[in-house]
């Protein structure tokens, strides 16, 4: 009921000429808007069929009352005033009463904070910058915004409120800091994401967390001072200056604009968020319990179910999901799949959110194997259940196929002794999939397989010039990329990485292994990535310093738009969480990331447990833009360190 009252207290002093929403009178909303609140209008019309939009750019005095409605295929659409500063105040309320629930550390193990004040100003400053490299997102979504302190109190009133919201939050973290572990998985339910700024309160609370880390240890001071570095690297590659990019289902975790203070905002940002997630796990992993951590896993996922299909039966329910829970992107409104096949529930990715429940079931039959005397209780099996549910209606082939396939490794090397019959037990379930598909389901020759993404590529790139014989084929369409290529015109319609590609192509033995290009067109295939990978190459225009070094991480601007394709509008997401790193670390950064990875695995090369957790993620990833989001980030962490869990449970043991 607390939070019931926003939409509630601005109401008129009468409701008698509010209309009934229908065809007919759609058209007075659109003439008396700002007199009717939220409220007012839902209880005329607490019976019609509508959708419920934010107005993001309302007044305060324009805050939860109707301006507007459209009727869009046969959809009625009413728009709901928010504001930028009551967003931020009303959200990081209801954020802090459901962190104050967590319970406090046992045996009064808190932590200290040092540098408190000093923490909280820092963290302001760098959302200051935020705001003012990313101006045009924000005065899309205030009328009032401006980044000129002499022209209003806006920017006074949206950094006083983070002040004071990280300054109860410093009060509340040091002696629940323990506890925070368990509450992770339920990031796949509350997002965090504010209503009208591209910020997301978790990311914000990370940040905080990292700066504290940092003061702690030596080790964080020198990686601080590397990646100052190469931010100043990533800074001085911008030569172009892009004002917004819609950052849709990414807000929160992406930047909109492209210039010097966005790239010096994110890059520095997220490497404290990351440095406040490892802070948290070297503090909370050495004493979890792990039945407790999986209980919770669960729990989230059947959340994410329940929340999923309320919120797709009632409009009022979908935008009360989409606000309190800081949903980047408004709930499913209905039960039917996307495109006939995934449904995405209240997440913004049915991917992402296929992966997290496969994720959490392969957690538990990990965890309820190794402890071996454990059996399930009714009400984990019930939100087992959801999970599947949610898995089911994902339909995510790949983490589902993935699952299965890491499930019945793990049963193999559990039970047999024989490393000989281990290994050959492991790649035969390596190589199963693949060969039934390419055996019975693939409608591709190998030739086609080898070729079809460069097609794809020059699909959506600007070469409308290109000449047809007398049958009207292309130079595409007859396989013949490279005299595309060399065609003068081309020289600024195609990019540099969809040239090296071709020309590897070309010069290379066609079909072969060894041929780069044939080997990321004949994995594209099978898995559905041909047309997706094929646009990613068509826009990826790296030069030799970005190629190596990439652009700086969260911006996907300068890849997006620094090269025009037929495909600049909506978000084209890679569908490679690969790519998306390829583009903000470059080469040299995915060479680190690879041997750090390798590293670890054959660090814990016997820890069964670590390995089907991380190898899970590793496959996914390939194909899933899941690292885009904040949530799925976290979680490929966390199974990063998922070695020192189960570590301590053998101690134990």
């Amino acid at each position: 009921m607390l939070f019931a009252i926003p939409w509630i207290i601005n109401s008129s002093d009468s409701i008698d000429n509010l209309s009934e929403l229908n065809d007919q009178t759609i058209s007075e909303f659109d003439s008396n808007i700002c007199k009717f609140s939220l409220s007012e209008f839902l209880e005329k019309n607490i019976n019609n069929s509508f959708v419920i939009k934010t107005d993001n750019a309302s007044s305060i005095e324009c805050f939860s009352k109707i301006n507007g409605a459209s009727l869009f295929t046969e959809e009625k659409i009413v728009y709901v005033g928010t504001n930028l500063n009551l967003d931020l105040i009303i959200q990081s309320i209801f954020w802090l009463v459901l962190f104050s629930l967590i319970p406090k550390n046992d045996n009064n193990k808190n932590i200290s904070i040092k540098y408190k004040n000093s923490l909280i100003l820092v963290t302001t400053v760098l959302i200051f910058l935020h705001l003012i490299s990313e101006n045009s997102f924000y005065s899309m979504n205030s009328k009032n915004f401006s980044t000129n302190f002499s022209e209003n109190f806006q920017l006074y009133s949206l950094l006083i409120t983070l002040i004071i919201f990280l300054k109860i939050f410093s009060r509340l973290i040091e002696d629940r800091f323990e506890n925070l572990i368990y509450y992770l998985p339920f990031l796949f339910v509350i997002h965090g994401t504010f209503n009208s700024s591209n910020l997301n309160i978790i990311f914000i609370c990370f940040m905080f967390i990292g700066l504290s880390g940092i003061t702690n240890n030596n080790v964080y001071k020198i990686f601080f001072v590397i990646n100052l570095i190469l931010t100043y690297v990533w800074i001085s590659f911008a030569d172009n200056n892009f004002l917004f990019f819609d950052v849709d289902k990414l807000k929160g975790f992406s930047s909109s604009s492209y210039n010097q203070n966005s790239i010096f905002f994110w890059s520095t940002s997220f490497f404290f968020v990351i440095v406040g997630i490892i802070y948290l796990f070297k503090f909370s992993l050495q004493n979890v319990d792990l039945n407790k951590l999986k209980t919770k896993f669960l729990l989230s996922g059947a959340l994410v179910v329940i929340f999923s299909i309320i919120s797709a039966l009632n409009p009022i329910i979908n935008f009360f999901t989409y606000y309190y829970l800081g949903l980047n992107k408004s709930a499913s409104r209905t039960f039917n799949s996307v495109a006939g096949n995934a449904w995405r529930g209240i997440s913004s990715s049915a991917e992402a959110i296929g992966e997290y429940f496969a994720f959490v079931i392969l957690f538990t039959i990990l965890i309820s194997a190794y402890k071996k005397n454990y059996n399930l209780k009714m009400l984990e099996i019930i939100y087992l259940i959801l999970n599947f549910y949610g898995l089911y209606r994902s339909n995510n082939f790949s983490a589902i196929i993935s699952m299965i396939v890491l499930v019945s490794l793990f049963f193999i090397v559990s039970k047999i002794k024989s490393n000989k019959i281990k290994y050959s037990f492991g790649i035969l379930s390596i190589l199963f999939f693949p060969v039934i598909y390419f055996s019975f389901f693939n409608a591709y020759d190998i030739q086609e397989s080898s070729r079809k993404m460069i097609k794809e590529g020059f699909e959506i790139s600007n070469i409308e010039y290109l000449q047809t014989n007398e049958f009207g084929m292309t130079a595409i369409d007859e396989n013949r990329f490279y005299e595309i290529i060399l065609n003068s015109n081309s020289q600024q319609k195609i990019s540099t990485s969809l040239n090296f590609l071709v020309e590897e192509y070309h010069f290379s033995k066609r079909n072969g292994i060894p041929n780069l290009t044939t080997l990321i067109s004949t994995v594209a295939t099978p898995i559905n990535r041909s047309e997706k990978w094929g646009i990613f190459f068509a826009k990826y225009n790296p030069n030799i310093e970005t190629l190596i070094f990439g652009t700086g991480p969260i911006n996907l601007t300068n890849y997006y738009l620094s090269h025009i394709t037929k495909a600049n509008t909506g978000l084209i997401l890679p569908h490679s969480s690969i790519f998306s790193y390829l583009v903000f670390f470059g080469i040299g950064g995915l060479i680190i990331l690879f041997g750090l990875t390798s590293s670890k695995l054959f660090k814990n090369r016997k820890n069964i447990y670590f390995l089907i957790i991380n190898f899970y993620f590793l496959v996914n990833i390939l194909k899933s833009d899941s690292l885009l989001y904040f949530s799925s980030f976290v979680l490929l962490i966390f199974a990063f360190h998922s070695d020192k869990i189960f570590n301590l449970i053998q101690e134990d043991e």
